[in-house]
């Protein structure tokens, strides 16, 4: 999942990159908040950075895709 040699940024990575900082910020906002405990802050924070990763990942795919569409 991880391409260190890629550094073409497309639209959609872009705009999700965007969103997920968005996202992201205010997720970690909530989960401060509201954690029981420090180990399930943890956990939900790890949660999260995957779920980033398969999202941007996801982004490059689709951005890969389309430049042989335009």
């Amino acid at each position: 999942m991880n391409d260190e040699k890629e550094t073409y940024v497309g639209p959609v990575e872009q705009e999700i990159n965007s969103m997920m900082g968005t996202t992201g910020n205010e997720i970690m906002d909530i989960t401060q908040k509201g954690a029981g405990t420090k180990e399930d802050e943890t956990v939900q924070n790890i949660h999260i950075v995957n779920l980033s990763r398969c999202i941007i990942y996801l982004a490059k795919e689709i951005d890969k895709l389309a430049k042989p569409i335009r």
